[in-house]
């Protein structure tokens, strides 16, 4: 109803449908997942354009074409579209003076992603700490922590004080 309410090529519309994905993955209803996961890629060209000038607007951009693809279990474009972020680091204005800090938390929950795709559950869990430090209230991290926790509750190093 939300995606309704808002204009195609909007914020608004943009944040309705990257939540409806993610809604539908956690619950597990992959097909509702996969078809708002189309309408996601849909709404972040409509949005952004694929030739966004301003590399904090593309990094945005190339987040959430990763993160759309990762909920669809599409590694392989998951790892293509987080890997561009990679290079932008030094031309964005956000990591480049984050704090004094190399990548801000964008970044470092696309390393997270990447280290789960490829079996790091250590180097995702210490990704995901990181951006919980710069933001501290953000659900992406906040959720892949809890998601780690819950397929290691046994190990002591998934503690939320590690």
């Amino acid at each position: 109803k939300a995606a309704a309410l808002e204009k195609i090529g909007t914020e608004g519309y943009l944040s309705a449908c990257i939540l409806l994905e993610e809604i539908y993955y956690r619950m597990e209803k992959l097909k509702k997942a996969e078809k708002a996961g189309e309408e996601t890629r849909r709404a972040l060209l409509a949005c952004y354009g694929e030739d966004a000038e301003l590399t904090t607007v593309r990094k945005r951009y190339w987040y959430q074409m990763g993160k759309s693809y990762y909920f669809q279990r599409d590694y392989e474009n998951a790892k293509l579209w987080f890997g561009k972020m990679q290079g932008a680091v030094e031309d964005c204005s956000n990591c480049a003076g984050y704090r004094g800090r190399t990548c801000c938390f964008d970044m470092f929950l696309a390393r997270g992603f990447l280290y789960e795709i490829e079996g790091d559950l250590d180097g995702a869990w210490r990704c995901y700490k990181a951006a919980l430090q710069e933001n501290p209230l953000d659900f992406d991290a906040c959720y892949a922590r809890k998601r780690l926790k819950k397929e290691r509750k046994d190990d002591k190093a998934y503690d939320d004080r590690n």
